[in-house]
């Protein structure tokens, strides 16, 4: 694990629309959407929300579209390099995580800290992706 971010317990912060910037190559055994590719190298992610007291739901988002992704909708706040591009997700690709694998993951997030993190105003019926 990188020491880009000191160690930050994200469990109080994690609900729909927060966006952290996660590694992948930290999720370890957590479960992607069936038939879905997993995404390689650190990305945005957007929670989905909660799925139980210590799960959360995540998707990618990427900032160019190769013709098979959608865009993404909502109002996005937080540092220009989340807000100023648009960006993309594959529909069939959302990771169930626990707590402690959004923290480990969460180490590349060093560009915002608690009281200032990315976000995005999700529509109300997106959580059917």
């Amino acid at each position: 694990m990188s020491h880009l971010n000191a160690f930050h317990d994200y469990r109080d912060e994690i609900k729909a629309g927060l966006v952290l910037f996660l590694d992948p190559a930290e999720f370890g055994d957590s479960e992607v959407s069936r038939g879905a590719v997993p995404v390689q190298g650190g990305h945005y992610f957007v929670c989905l929300g909660r799925s139980g007291t210590t799960l959360s739901r995540w998707f990618p988002v990427f900032s160019t579209n190769d013709g098979t992704k959608t865009s993404l909708p909502g109002a996005k706040a937080g540092i220009d390099h989340w807000t100023r591009s648009e960006s993309f997700y594959y529909r069939n690709q959302v990771w169930t995580l626990e707590d402690a694998v959004v923290n480990a993951a969460a180490y590349a997030d060093a560009a915002t800290h608690q009281g200032l993190r990315n976000s995005i105003t999700l529509p109300p019926d997106f959580e059917n992706i």
